[in-house]
């Protein structure tokens, strides 16, 4: 996606620097910014135009999960700096960003609020938040603690409901769980948009483009959840948007050529008729349908043919999407 100049901060307050003197704010965790957040979003900037604010989303870090029950923390959908780029491809103008530690989630609802809402000399004008969202120490805050807030402090709150997929609430939860099971459709619906793996290019063991006829970029992942293992068709290109191109990646253990006992997953990538000086760079890979699973061959021969195969399929797909 192409990048966006956003206002970056850790405290409503401290808009005041970046000479913004009234804000309205969506708060949440936002994480994969899906159809759910988008809806509080264009809420925000409804709020933000009748109020004459400069819309703010107003979200925490790390993942509070991976504070409360690290045990539990479930692996973010997009790094950091994706959601921020989305929260300003909604509509954010600014983004505070608060620090998430077990002092600030044991604080009462109302505290938790002194502590998000403080504005110093920016007027805050209105708040939003999905219906469902729980705040606070044992996640004892909701709406109508905020709703109470706004009647002390004046502004403008409106509860955002709940977004649908079917029988399902759309939720990180539910997407996170329909790319485990390789429901890339759902995971498409509830995010509004295909979903994509982030990450910079790493040395991998070169053994793609000399042995087998097709170089591949090797991505890091910083954050993702990964869909069942196989080739997928995608579009691929710079992390800033810059070019998109057709290409197909591999996800698993490339059982044919890796022989460790307990190999870590791989995600490599080649893009169709481009050279891949791509070492360090970071990439951004959109993934549309899968062309078929994971398996091993019992020969290089055999997996080049069929690594041919592959790339003749996913041509024939994103054409004729």
């Amino acid at each position: 996606m192409n990048r966006n100049r956003i206002i970056r901060t850790d405290s409503l307050k401290s808009l005041s620097r970046f000479g913004i003197n009234k804000a309205a704010a969506a708060i949440g965790v936002f994480d994969g910014v899906h159809r759910g957040h988008q809806k509080v979003l264009k809420t925000l900037l409804g709020i933000a135009e009748r109020s004459h604010a400069v819309p703010v989303a107003v979200t925490f870090t790390p993942h509070p999960k991976r504070v409360l029950h690290p045990e539990m923390a479930p692996s973010l959908l997009f790094p950091e700096e994706e959601k921020i780029q989305l929260l300003a491809r909604y509509g954010a103008q600014a983004v505070v960003t608060i620090p998430f530690t077990r002092e600030f989630a044991s604080l009462s609802p109302d505290h938790f609020l002194d502590q998000c809402l403080h504005s110093g000399t920016v007027r805050l004008t209105g708040v939003c938040v999905g219906q469902s969202w729980r705040f606070g120490a044992n996640a004892a805050g909701s709406a109508l603690d905020l709703e109470r807030r706004a009647h002390l402090d004046h502004f403008i709150f409106e509860p955002v409901e709940e977004v649908r997929f079917g029988p399902l609430v759309v939720s990180s939860t539910e997407i996170r769980k329909a790319i485990a099971a390789g429901d890339l459709d759902g995971a498409r619906a509830m995010l509004g948009r295909s979903y994509m793996l982030f990450g910079a290019v790493e040395h991998g063991m070169g053994l793609a483009g000399k042995l087998l006829g097709a170089p591949t970029a090797n991505l890091h992942l910083e954050a993702g959840v990964l869909p069942p293992f196989g080739v997928y068709a995608v579009y691929a290109g710079p992390e800033d948007g810059s070019a998109r191109d057709p290409g197909i990646v591999n996800i698993g253990i490339a059982p044919t050529i890796r022989k460790e006992e307990h190999p870590r997953p791989k995600v490599e990538v080649h893009i169709f008729n481009k050279s891949l000086d791509l070492y360090g760079k970071r990439l951004a890979v959109e993934l549309v349908t899968r062309v078929r699973p994971e398996q091993k061959f019992d020969s290089l021969d055999a997996l080049r043919a069929q690594i041919q195969t592959d790339i003749a399929a996913a041509d024939r797909l994103l054409k004729g999407l």
